[in-house]
């Protein structure tokens, strides 16, 4: 059974698929790519296949493939922002645990930019001579981000992002709420993971998007007045943020000449109408800020403050 629920990438899971049929997976594997590029699913599908105790792993059929968590395999998690020298320590003590009910003991490490060079030291120390029965998966954006030394003891794997009709496929695979067209829309430019946080938060809004979309065009202040219905509702201010990207992103798209369905009348031919590409390419990152900012411990008029003033810019620039 080869690596499955993993979109794109076919020359990386070749190589990988190889090593499992070899039973040469290394101990050390480092996989880079951009964030919603699918580095934490394949980090988790490479853990399962190392735990595997089965034939041609992952086999789905063992004890260790059927658990939900398996206790072999440990996840570290940063505390506050970081990865600590601690954290990484109590990982090196555990590698030497026999497993459980698993082939190996697996530690998956995201984001492990987050470790600094003091944890990342600690780490090599058990890289330099691992365990027989354990290995480790770290996810990163860039291999620069890391130690030479970590590197250099790891096998590196880079994603990148799925061309859009691979993205669309999947999706509509895995999940069938979304129709075709909000799908197709979403996946235009972006990676899969963007592309679901877009539809998740999108949905129900893009009414509303369209209806401030306009106003963008038209008044900084009528946009903000508009936008105080959403000052208490920090859920809300994330999917009228994705939700006006879908919205920006489709006139983008009608802008640089891509076929599009929607009539003439509609607010993204407006867009593509009346704004260059590089507006409609300012106007979607500001609502790409917007969607994180909306995650973050800031107030709700201040959001919408920031989010109108910043469309307005970009429209005038």
């Amino acid at each position: 059974m080869s690596l499955s629920g993993f979109v794109g990438n076919g020359e990386v899971l070749a190589r990988i698929n190889s090593m499992l049929k070899s039973d040469r997976l290394p101990h050390a594997v480092i996989i880079e790519g951009a964030e919603g590029s699918g580095r934490r699913t394949l980090a988790k599908l490479i853990a399962r296949a190392a735990a595997c105790t089965g034939d041609n792993a992952p086999c789905g059929k063992c004890s260790s493939c059927l658990a939900s968590q398996s206790p072999d395999v440990s996840i570290i998690t940063p505390e506050k922002s970081a990865i600590t020298v601690d954290q990484i320590r109590g990982v090196r003590n555990d590698a030497y645990i026999v497993p459980t009910q698993s082939k190996k003991r697996v530690f998956i490490i995201p984001d492990a930019q987050l470790m600094n060079p003091q944890a990342q030291n600690a780490l090599l120390k058990v890289l330099e001579e691992p365990p027989q029965a354990a290995m480790f998966v770290l996810t990163c954006n860039y291999t620069r981000q890391l130690l030479g030394t970590v590197v250099s003891r790891s096998a590196v794997f880079s994603l990148t992002a799925p061309t859009t009709e691979e993205a669309v496929e999947y999706i509509l695979a895995n999940h069938p709420q979304y129709d075709e067209g909000e799908v197709r829309s979403a996946c235009r430019g972006g990676t899969i993971g963007d592309a679901l946080g877009v539809l998740a938060g999108a949905r129900g809004y893009i009414a509303d998007a369209e209806r401030l979309s306009a106003i963008v065009l038209q008044s900084e202040i009528e946009l903000h007045k508009a936008m105080k219905v959403y000052e208490r509702d920090r859920a809300a201010q994330k999917g009228i943020a994705d939700a006006m990207f879908t919205v920006m992103h489709d006139g983008l798209n009608i802008r640089c000449g891509f076929q599009s369905n929607f009539d003439k009348a509609d607010v993204r031919q407006r867009l593509a109408a009346r704004l260059t590409s590089e507006q409609l390419l300012k106007l979607c990152d500001v609502c790409r800020r917007a969607s994180a900012d909306s995650e973050a411990n800031m107030g709700g008029n201040l959001f919408i403050t920031c989010f109108c003033a910043a469309l307005s810019a970009a429209v005038q620039n």
